[in-house]
């Protein structure tokens, strides 16, 4: 029996494209407890395994997926606070040089392992965002100097 190695669906760009590309899938709840099923059937019965190994591993298993069930829902959750809001995403092009496009997230389609975010109507993995804007942000002004102040005085003053 293969086992593939575990490949998280929070993966990203190339990464998620060779897992998918290289037939690697995941392992769920099923293919563990198939697993444990066979493990448990070929043990050598001169010397068992103790049931406590086995508990052990199902809680282990059982506090992973969690993690990456609580990883998803904050992904999701943040990738809709993100519509409205001006962002800046990127990708690689064919040549694997790397684009970039600023616009207003229209919308975001939770469909799929990723969400998805539409800006400029094209379509960007949520882990493509690179940066967040606040357009009400307005940058400071810096202090002027003493040479600028006295120059406004004197065109001030008639």
């Amino acid at each position: 029996m293969q086992v593939n190695d575990y490949v998280s669906p929070l993966y990203t760009g190339r990464e998620a494209n060779y897992a998918k590309k290289s037939g690697t899938s995941t392992l769920g709840m099923d293919d563990f407890l198939k697993l444990l099923a066979a493990q448990l059937a070929n043990q050598d019965m001169m010397n068992p395994s103790s049931d406590t190994e086995f508990i052990a591993q199902m809680a282990q298993f059982s506090s992973l997926q969690s993690m990456d069930s609580l990883a998803k829902m904050t992904m999701m959750n943040q990738s809709t606070a993100l519509v409205g809001k001006t962002v800046v995403v990127a990708t690689y092009d064919k040549n694997n040089k790397l684009e970039t496009a600023e616009g207003v997230v229209e919308k975001v389609t939770l469909f799929g392992s990723e969400p998805v975010i539409v800006v400029n109507g094209k379509e960007y993995l949520y882990s493509n965002v690179m940066e967040i804007k606040d357009p009400s942000y307005v940058k400071p002004e810096e202090p002027k100097k003493e040479s600028e102040k006295e120059s406004e005085k004197e065109l001030e003053t008639p």
